[in-house]
Protein backbone atom coordinates (compact mmCIF):
# COMPACT_ATOMS: atom_id res chain seq x y z
CA UNK A 1 0.00 0.00 0.00
CA UNK A 2 2.82 2.43 0.75
CA UNK A 3 4.21 1.95 -2.75
CA UNK A 4 0.80 2.56 -4.30
CA UNK A 5 0.32 5.71 -2.23
CA UNK A 6 3.74 6.91 -3.41
CA UNK A 7 2.65 6.19 -6.97
CA UNK A 8 -0.53 8.23 -6.42
CA UNK A 9 1.49 11.10 -4.98
CA UNK A 10 3.56 11.25 -8.15
CA UNK A 11 0.53 10.92 -10.43
CA UNK A 12 -1.44 13.68 -8.74
CA UNK A 13 0.74 16.32 -10.37
CA UNK A 14 -0.12 15.09 -13.87
CA UNK A 15 -3.69 13.79 -13.67
CA UNK A 16 -6.96 15.50 -12.78
CA UNK A 17 -8.70 14.50 -9.58
CA UNK A 18 -11.42 12.53 -11.38
CA UNK A 19 -8.79 10.34 -13.02
CA UNK A 20 -7.06 9.85 -9.68
CA UNK A 21 -10.36 8.65 -8.24
CA UNK A 22 -10.58 6.08 -11.04
CA UNK A 23 -7.02 4.93 -10.30
CA UNK A 24 -7.86 4.76 -6.59
CA UNK A 25 -11.00 2.73 -7.25
CA UNK A 26 -9.20 0.33 -9.55
CA UNK A 27 -5.99 -0.20 -7.57
CA UNK A 28 -6.34 0.80 -3.92
CA UNK A 29 -9.94 -0.12 -3.20
CA UNK A 30 -9.65 -3.80 -4.27
CA UNK A 31 -6.59 -4.21 -2.06
CA UNK A 32 -8.44 -2.72 0.89
CA UNK A 33 -11.51 -4.86 0.23
CA UNK A 34 -9.37 -7.99 0.12
CA UNK A 35 -7.52 -6.91 3.25
CA UNK A 36 -10.76 -6.36 5.13
CA UNK A 37 -11.89 -9.87 4.29
CA UNK A 38 -8.63 -11.32 5.60
CA UNK A 39 -8.18 -9.05 8.59
CA UNK A 40 -11.87 -8.50 9.43
CA UNK A 41 -11.80 -10.48 12.66
CA UNK A 42 -8.48 -9.29 14.02
CA UNK A 43 -7.59 -6.73 16.65
CA UNK A 44 -8.52 -3.10 16.13
CA UNK A 45 -4.87 -2.04 16.02
CA UNK A 46 -4.44 -3.99 12.77
CA UNK A 47 -7.62 -2.58 11.28
CA UNK A 48 -6.61 0.95 12.25
CA UNK A 49 -3.45 0.58 10.17
CA UNK A 50 -5.53 -0.17 7.06
CA UNK A 51 -7.88 2.71 7.78
CA UNK A 52 -4.94 5.09 8.24
CA UNK A 53 -3.47 4.00 4.91
CA UNK A 54 -6.80 4.65 3.22
CA UNK A 55 -7.00 8.11 4.78
CA UNK A 56 -3.44 8.84 3.70
CA UNK A 57 -4.23 7.85 0.12
CA UNK A 58 -7.24 10.18 0.03
CA UNK A 59 -5.22 13.05 1.50
CA UNK A 60 -2.52 12.54 -1.13
CA UNK A 61 -5.05 12.57 -3.97
CA UNK A 62 -6.73 15.77 -2.79
CA UNK A 63 -3.52 17.69 -1.96
CA UNK A 64 -4.69 17.93 1.65
CA UNK A 65 -2.41 18.38 4.62
CA UNK A 66 -1.35 15.25 6.48
CA UNK A 67 -3.34 16.33 9.52
CA UNK A 68 -6.51 17.37 7.66
CA UNK A 69 -9.77 15.83 8.81
CA UNK A 70 -10.55 12.98 6.44
CA UNK A 71 -14.35 12.79 6.66
CA UNK A 72 -15.05 15.62 4.16
CA UNK A 73 -12.43 14.18 1.80
CA UNK A 74 -14.27 10.90 1.38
Amino acid sequence: MNQIIGFLSRLRHFLPEKTLVIVYNSIVLPILDYSLVLWGYTYNKHMNRLINLQKRAVRVMTFSRFDAHSEPLF
